[in-house]
């Protein structure tokens, strides 16, 4: 399925192994969890077994249906309010569909979100991000134990992860003078070349790539996650960062999380729509520090300086950043404040909207 990392390495530029540095800061901080490991797999495996689980419980997995617009049905009174128009991406065939509620989980450039009208205000970065997902041949000590540092310096704060499927992943950053020379028309063999220089000291070949891409980093949230009362974003719809402490995914399932047994409670009855509102409240302000650390995060991957009076190595600041944020960035460390659903216990050592440690279920011993 994919690949369980337990323990991280970090390098230095002349290939030196430096303690304390890199992602064995987020290793160290895991507590309270029997999963004290990395997964290391790709989106479309994630979707798949989702899907497959989905149609297995009697879920009716529609494929090959594009969103195209939307209308709102202006009475509250009308129990399905939202229609949408969807159109086959290989066939001139188009459909309406009404329904109680819309989710938008159709990425950045979420079209639900712009024919919604929810704002989606974004800062642009000078930061520019290559990665490349491939089968590859190298000398570098350990490559396939979870993930790796290499403390380039010309392309940054380089990623290395070992994938599923035997494939690894390789990231780094672009400076000035690279994106001036490729630009966003950086080609598969450019690409590769510049992976070469990124892993330097070490030694880098390529069997095959399965992917690449080049991106500009942005950074935004969603005014709001729900509006009129019917329409409801969640994943990079509603929140835009880089990738640089691998947010994207785990943030838009704890998204899915939360909204999807509030949603599933309304539709079944046992709750009023009114909960809803905590999806907002509760997911937003998560969103907005997880923007507040990738500003820091994209900067200091990138090699920069967060703060350029601030003295110190740019790579010291990034492990002391993944240390103070290590809670956040494994998700053990997320809560929500009090609200409908989230109600301080007369007594007892829990706290409401907040991570309790796991715990052996005794029914699985019976």
């Amino acid at each position: 399925m994919g690949l369980v990392g337990r323990n991280g390495t970090n390098f230095d530029s002349s290939g030196k192994r430096v303690a304390g540095r890199g992602w064995q800061q987020i290793f160290s901080q895991f507590h309270g969890t029997f999963f004290d490991y990395f997964l290391n797999i790709r989106l479309k495996y994630s979707e798949s077994i989702i899907q497959a689980a989905y149609q297995q419980s009697g879920g009716n997995l529609l494929i090959g249906w594009e969103f195209r617009d939307l209308k709102l049905s202006a009475s509250k009174h009308d129990t399905c309010r939202v229609t949408v128009q969807v159109a086959r991406v290989d066939t001139p065939a188009t459909k309406e569909v009404k329904c109680k509620y819309l989710v938008g989980a159709d990425g950045g450039n979420s079209l639900v979100r712009r024919l919604s009208g929810i704002s989606f205000p974004q800062d642009a970065t000078a930061h520019n991000w290559v990665r490349i997902d491939a089968v590859v041949k190298t000398n570098m000590p350990d490559s396939r134990i979870g993930v790796a540092g290499i403390e380039s310096v010309s392309h940054g704060n380089v990623l290395w992860v070992p994938l599923d499927h035997g494939r690894t992943r390789i990231g780094f950053a672009l400076n000035k003078e690279m994106y001036e020379k490729y630009g966003d028309k950086l080609t598969e063999e450019q690409a590769k070349h510049e992976a070469t220089q990124a892993v330097l000291p070490f030694t880098l070949e390529f069997e095959s790539v399965d992917w690449y891409t080049i991106y500009s980093i942005r950074q935004g949230v969603a005014e709001q996650y729900m509006i009129n009362d019917c329409v409801l974003l969640a994943g990079d719809a509603s929140h835009t960062h880089s990738s640089g402490a691998a947010q994207g995914m785990n943030t838009g399932i704890h998204d899915a999380i939360n909204l999807s047994w509030k949603l599933g409670g309304v539709l079944s009855g046992w709750f009023k729509p009114e909960i809803l509102q905590t999806y907002d409240s509760e997911r937003r302000p998560i969103a907005r520090t997880l923007i507040e650390h990738d500003k820091q995060y994209s900067t200091l991957i990138s090699g920069d300086k967060v703060d350029k009076v601030f003295e110190g190595d740019v790579n010291q600041l990034l492990a002391n950043l993944m240390r103070n944020t290590a809670d956040f960035v494994l998700g053990l460390g997320i809560g929500y404040e009090e609200n409908m659903i989230n109600l301080s216990p007369n007594a007892g050592c829990l706290s409401a909207g907040h991570r309790s440690d796991d715990a052996i279920s005794l029914w699985s011993w019976t």
